[in-house]
């Protein structure tokens, strides 16, 4: 097909995806905005609230259970996937049995978990360990980081929940769900701080959102979805160990971008205190904003991926489609970033987080790059062959937040963003290889 050609029939492929996969991705551009504007929009508000200190205190203490938090073991996502392509070709039960499986043992893995959390919040001095200084006291500290506790718990309910959601063909609610439940979590946490709560009591309003949406879902997936409702004796452990090997390769996905994210923020920290933090943290957000919205593309991609492997047809259409769409993405994200970016910093911030173009262009690239791996790691995801690049990725992102502490006073805040880059275009480097050495048997369809 010539250039001419591509050109004039773009219309026309852009209609036909929005005919397939257009609630989806409205649903997931929803779930993107939202993030966006828990991560940007209520710094101003927060910053009003609590002061940059405050803020980037905040921010440092709600990345700790994030950090710890952010992986269900990896459990949720392979069985996502793994439900969505049994039930696209009719087989109810096995999903059904992989629901219950993937349920027994992620309770006793929270529980253990949990434990282990709670021993190391009374266990350590917070305040010290994180340079916090006088900014909260340590029982307010500790407060904060056990309510986070129950944000994990409640939130990784409402991921098992959405596996059902998933297998029965309502992505488009699936992400739906996950902004209303964000969306509440991040508004309790702004009314209270523009009503002079402390930190302790924002963090009691975003547990108490994510407990009341987790228990209301799985009330309603259970009464509109009876077939789908696990059991104990429905456990198997074939299934389990048949989705141990992708569930470890997911667990390390989120806990790899925690470390990658919330790390370095830690790490900054270390050497520059909590409002060095802030102003990084806050410059990363806007910096990654292209990375939302690839996950709105990527994410309204993997249940159809999913749904053509379980059928074993249009994979590759389906890659050709993603793929066309996240390049596009990418040069919307750069010309906006670059033309409007040291303005968006200076209004978010109220002028108060100085721009320095180095280091934001530093962690531009770092965005691009992390645009394209993520893309190629979804694709992967659908058919739970995510574990080689998950490693990588985990690996990558270790040795950068262990350079970041070991050399972050030294090098400064422009030489840890230059290892976030040096992390992602390893990962992309990566991404690429699994794709084209360890995948041609997915994107002929499975």
């Amino acid at each position: 097909m010539s250039f001419d050609d591509l050109i004039k029939s773009l219309p026309s492929r852009v209609s036909s995806i929005a005919d397939r996969l257009g609630a989806t991705m409205l649903a997931n551009l929803a779930n993107q905005a939202v993030v966006v504007f828990s991560q940007i929009a209520v710094v101003p508000i927060l910053i009003a609230s609590w002061g940059l200190a405050g803020f980037g205190t905040w921010i440092v203490l709600t990345a700790v259970p994030t950090y710890a938090g952010l992986s269900d073991f990896g459990l949720s996502i392979s069985a996502k996937s793994d439900m969505a392509m049994r039930v696209s070709r009719g087989d109810l039960s096995g999903a059904r049995q992989t629901l219950s499986s993937v349920l027994a043992i992620a309770i006793v893995m929270i529980v253990l978990f949990g434990l282990a959390y709670i021993a190391a919040i009374f266990a350590l001095d917070w305040t010290r360990i994180l340079s916090l200084g006088s900014s909260i006291t340590e029982h307010s500290a500790k407060v904060v980081l056990c309510l986070g506790l129950v944000q994990i718990v409640f939130y990784q309910a409402f991921l098992f929940s959405a596996t059902i959601i998933r297998a029965m063909g309502r992505p488009a609610l699936e992400s739906s769900l996950s902004a209303i439940g964000r969306g509440s979590e991040i508004l309790a946490v702004v009314i209270v701080a523009r009503l002079g709560g402390s930190l302790a009591a924002a963090a009691a309003a975003w547990a108490c959102s994510r407990v009341l949406l987790s228990v209301g879902i799985w009330i309603a997936v259970l009464y509109r979805y009876p077939m789908m409702r696990p059991g104990a004796l429905l456990v198997s452990r074939t299934r389990i160990k048949s989705l141990l090997g992708p569930s470890i390769g997911y667990a390390m996905m989120p806990v790899a971008q925690s470390i990658a994210i919330q790390g370095t923020t830690l790490a900054v920290s270390s050497f520059s205190g909590p409002s060095g933090a802030a102003a990084f943290n806050t410059i990363r957000v806007i910096t990654r904003l292209g990375t939302q919205l690839a996950n709105t593309v990527n994410n309204s991609f993997v249940p159809y991926y999913s749904y053509a492997i379980g059928r074993n047809s249009g994979v590759l259409r389906l890659f050709k489609e993603h793929m066309g769409l996240i390049l596009f993405s990418l040069v919307v994200y750069l010309a906006l970033v670059m033309m409007l970016g040291e303005m968006f910093l200076r209004i978010i911030s109220k002028g108060k987080i100085p721009f320095e173009p180095g280091l934001f262009s530093i962690l531009v690239a770092a965005g691009c790059a992390e645009m394209l791996f993520s893309s190629i790691i979804s694709m992967q995801s659908a058919a739970n062959k995510v574990g080689p690049i998950a490693g990588s990725y985990a690996l990558f992102a270790i040795a950068t937040v262990s350079l970041s502490y070991v050399f972050g006073a030294t090098l400064g805040v422009t030489g840890v963003a230059s290892l976030v880059l040096a992390a992602s275009l390893a990962t992309l480097g990566a991404s690429v290889f699994v794709l084209f050495d360890k995948s041609r048997s997915v994107l002929r369809g499975g």
